[in-house]
């Protein structure tokens, strides 16, 4: 069993995206600050474009860092984005790229993929 399992088993459906998050990152102790390619991370992000719908608490497969920030594949998307570093709000925090760990993550599940307006 992965230890965000449990977290996620004692969710009553009530909690925001917000909640979640941070139970989630309770239990995620490893934070980078550059992630590597091929890792799996979930971080806090807050899009610079304005009136666009984003995901807020991105879970990506980081697939390239460039000088800009990096670019991953959005497992809550799928499909693969950019995130630039001025918008990441948080360290990255990785699982060590287990799956287990990342179906405990899905959007299905936790609703863990809140779409949100990019701030003015």
């Amino acid at each position: 069993m992965s230890r965000i399992q449990p977290v996620v088993d004692n969710f009553t459906g009530l909690e925001g995206p917000d909640d979640i998050f941070m139970k989630l990152m309770e239990v995620l102790d490893n934070l980078e600050i550059i992630p590597e390619g091929g890792k799996f991370y979930t971080f806090i992000y807050k899009a610079k474009t304005p009136n666009i719908r984003y995901d807020m608490f991105p879970l990506i497969a980081c697939t390239s860092i460039e000088k800009w920030g990096f670019t991953g594949f959005n497992f809550h998307w799928n499909l693969t984005r950019n995130y630039t570093w001025e918008e990441c709000q948080s360290q990255l925090s990785t699982s060590g790229g287990a799956p287990s760990a990342i179906r405990g993550r899905r959007p299905a599940s936790t609703g863990l993929c809140p779409l949100v307006p990019a701030w003015h």
